[in-house]
């Protein structure tokens, strides 16, 4: 056993270890050799006082908005003849993986086979995954939003 932890017990020594452990980890940061001469720090370009919102110019034509209303429009059919009181489902298309969708809207196909409804995007988001729940329909479909309107049909002729 060293004359160290004889003196002051391993709790010490520890102690020591630790302390030499914060203080290297503290040292690192960016040397000064590492920033960019053109560094808008060093280059003066940084105002001294930051702006008001009365300094700000937004453009008349910029949206704060984060969403946006889509109308939904889907028509399903079964050889041609509309198909009522088919469930419809429209999901986020964020990821690929089904478990992991959003419900945004819901309904049932009318008489004539038809759906329509509104849901609420974020507006980075450009296409939604639409659900008809009736035998014969190829779905779930990945389909685009277009001019704020989804568009979609099932069956008939494809």
């Amino acid at each position: 056993m060293c004359a160290f932890m004889r003196c002051r017990g391993p709790g010490a020594l520890v102690l020591v270890l630790l302390s030499i452990t914060c203080a290297a980890a503290c040292s690192g940061g960016t040397d000064v050799a590492d920033v960019p001469a053109d560094s808008a720090a060093d280059s003066g370009d940084v105002e001294a006082t930051p702006l008001t919102t009365a300094e700000l110019t937004v453009p008349a034509d910029f949206s704060f908005r984060a969403t946006n209303a889509v109308a939904v429009d889907v028509t399903v059919l079964s050889a041609g003849a509309p198909r009522p009181n088919v469930v419809v489902s429209v999901f986020d298309a964020v990821t690929a993986s089904p478990g992991k969708w959003v419900l945004l809207g819901r309904g049932l196909t009318d008489a004539g086979g038809k759906w329509k409804g509104t849901v609420t995007l974020p507006t980075r988001q450009s296409a939604v995954n639409v659900v008809a729940n009736a035998l014969g329909t190829r779905s779930p479909v990945r389909v685009p939003v277009k001019d704020g309107t989804v568009t979609v049909r099932f069956g008939g002729e494809e």
